[in-house]
């Protein structure tokens, strides 16, 4: 039996770099719960992530692999798709990643 961990390290502003001298990244998890995060995820994502590799250092992480989780309020309330939900399926196809959906109460601990 193996065994994983998961070293973790949050952002919230623009940043131009994730790496720091004890964290070099294997890949992405974007944890979203409104339109603007979403936004800020596609953007950041593709600067960092899918950028040419002609570009400047950012060119580091290209390739590595990205997730969306996408957390619906909207998804409590019976609605079956939402802005979000619709927002994140063409943004994960557009950058090439995965997404997953999910509802607050389906969270551990709610």
């Amino acid at each position: 039996n193996k065994s994983y961990h998961l070293r973790m390290k949050c952002f919230s502003d623009d940043v131009e770099t994730i790496t720091t001298e004890k964290f070099v990244p294997q890949g992405a998890i974007f944890i979203i719960s409104c339109l603007k995060g979403l936004e800020w995820a596609g953007s950041f994502i593709s600067r960092l992530f899918l950028c040419s590799p002609s570009s400047s250092s950012s060119s580091s992480y290209r390739g590595l692999p990205c997730v969306l989780l996408v957390i619906d309020d909207q998804m409590s309330y019976g609605k079956s798709e939402s802005a979000l939900f619709n927002q994140s399926k063409q943004l994960s196809a557009q950058l090439q990643c995965v997404y997953v959906l999910t509802r607050p109460t389906d969270l551990p601990g709610r």
